[in-house]
């Protein structure tokens, strides 16, 4: 049985951008089970402390941040 060691986000910064979402870093580890995992994400660390990262937007909304589908 495998287990996985995480470093959560714990609270979003509301510091958007296009493409990516604002997060502050907790500096706690944690011990999860893999099938807690609902899907892939890429993060950047953002400051040299790591207390801000960086994630991905979903690619499905992508499009929905640079066209108007409802005109």
């Amino acid at each position: 049985k495998y287990r996985l060691i995480i470093q959560p986000a714990i609270a979003a910064t509301n510091c958007d951008s296009v493409l990516f979402r604002e997060w502050m870093w907790t500096p706690e580890y944690y011990n999860v089970s893999p099938d807690t995992i609902v899907g892939p994400c890429f993060v950047i660390s953002i400051k040299d402390d790591g207390s801000l990262i960086l994630e991905t937007k979903a690619y499905d909304m992508w499009a929905g941040e640079f066209t108007d589908l409802d005109t």
